[in-house]
C-alpha cells in the first residue's frame, strides 16, 4: 500500500488526478491513504472490543453497553474503508468508469493533449466542461502543480481530505 514506501514518479502522478484532485485521499480509491490507515488502525485495534468486555465484566453499565456499540460501529466503518474501496484512480479509468466525478471529461482531455495535468497544457484554463464545484480547486491545483511540481504538491497536499474545499465542506 502506499504509504509504506518513498513513491516513484509513476506512482505520485497515478494518486494525482489531471485535475489535481488527489485521488489518493479519496475514500473510494483502492491503496490510497485512507484504505492505508484504515488497515493499520485495524490492526492497531485488534482487541479493543474484547478487552473492553473483559474489563467491565459480566454487569457492564448503560455507559459502557454504549461504548461497546460504538467500538463495533467502529471496527465496522473500518473494514469499509479497507475492503470496498474500488477505484484505481482517473488516469487508470479513462473510458471505464466516470470516477469521482460524474461525467468528467478531464482524464480523456489529459490524455488526448499528452499532458500529466491540466496546467501543462496550452489551452489552460480552458471551458471544457469543467465540473463548477471544482472549478477553483481544479485552477488552484494546477497552478501549484505548474509552480512548484507535482512531487511538492503531493508531499504539500496528500494529508488533506479529499473532498474539503471543491464540495464546500468543512471538518466533521
Amino acid at each position: 500500500m502506499r504509504g509504506r514506501h518513498t513513491m516513484n514518479k509513476d506512482e505520485i502522478i497515478n494518486v494525482i488526478g489531471p485535475c489535481s484532485l488527489l485521488c489518493y485521499t479519496c475514500f473510494g480509491y483502492t491503496d490510497g491513504g485512507i484504505q492505508y490507515n484504515a488497515s493499520r488502525l485495524f490492526e492497531l485495534y485488534k482487541g479493543w472490543y474484547s478487552g473492553h468486555v473483559h474489563a467491565y465484566g459480566v454487569n457492564p453499565t448503560e455507559q459502557q453497553i454504549e461504548k461497546f456499540k460504538q467500538i463495533k460501529i467502529f471496527n465496522e466503518m473500518l473494514k469499509e474503508l479497507i475492503t470496498h474501496p474500488n477505484c484505481t484512480g482517473c488516469r487508470r479509468c479513462v473510458g471505464k468508469s466516470d470516477g469521482c466525478i460524474k461525467g468528467c471529461i478531464i482524464p480523456e482531455c489529459a490524455k488526448n493533449h499528452n499532458v500529466d495535468f491540466c496546467a501543462q497544457c496550452e489551452e489552460f484554463p480552458c471551458e471544457k466542461g469543467i465540473p463548477e464545484h471544482i472549478r477553483t480547486a481544479w485552477i488552484d491545483g494546477n497552478n501549484y502543480i505548474k509552480n512548484h511540481g507535482y512531487k511538492k504538491y503531493f508531499d504539500e497536499h496528500r494529508h488533506i481530505a479529499h473532498y474539503i474545499g471543491c464540495y464546500n465542506s468543512d471538518i466533521e
